[in-house]
């Protein structure tokens, strides 16, 4: 059964992760706890859950990629625990409630380890406007949510923010298509 998730990140991360179909985690040292890619658990109007734990997990800020995952799912306790690639792991909030971890609303975190290679796409890209808009206005993002705005002087692309947001959400959007695209996570597949 497909499992279906969210992880939250900056337009240009998010950008180079829909170019590339890869994501870089910031380790690939799988004993690390760096070494995977977070995913949260959000309800349909992208907002954090309430029993979900209010800390930070992702690196970016301002849009959401939706992810399905259709592969063996399993619970971790502890990052000791060594986590396999090519899994799915939900993590309890507290160590007591690892047995019932697969149901959801016990656990506050998923993620796949660094060289998972199989079972995950990308199917959907969320945007916060206003965060699209300030990379945009700032000339910060890609070349690809860009286009020739990219030599336009800010204070002009400020009078069209609401249309350059748009235009680089839309952008994403392609990036994905109507029938998703696959996800690998980069790093070693087997444990060191």
């Amino acid at each position: 059964m497909a499992e279906y998730l969210h992880h939250v990140t900056s337009p240009q991360a998010a950008h180079h992760i829909l170019s590339t179909g890869v994501f870089e985690p910031f380790s690939i040292d799988v004993v690390s706890a760096d070494a995977c890619l977070n995913m949260l658990l959000l309800d349909a109007n992208g907002e954090r859950l309430p029993h979900a734990r209010q800390q930070p997990i992702y690196g970016g800020y301002g849009v959401v990629l939706e992810i399905k995952w259709e592969g063996p799912v399993e619970a971790l306790g502890s990052w000791i625990d060594r986590p396999s690639a090519n899994v799915l792991y939900h993590q309890p909030g507290n160590e007591d409630n690892v047995g019932s971890v697969l149901e959801p609303g016990v656990y506050w975190r998923s993620f796949v380890r660094a060289g998972t290679n199989q079972y995950l796409s990308i199917t959907g890209v969320r945007v916060y406007p206003d965060e699209m808009a300030e990379e945009w206005v700032k000339g910060s993002l890609p070349k690809g949510l860009m286009g020739a705005w990219r030599f336009v002087p800010a204070f002009v692309r400020r009078l069209f923010r609401a249309h350059g947001a748009s235009q680089a959400a839309q952008a994403l959007s392609r990036q994905v298509g109507s029938h998703g695209c696959p996800l690998i996570v980069a790093g070693p597949a087997e444990a060191l």
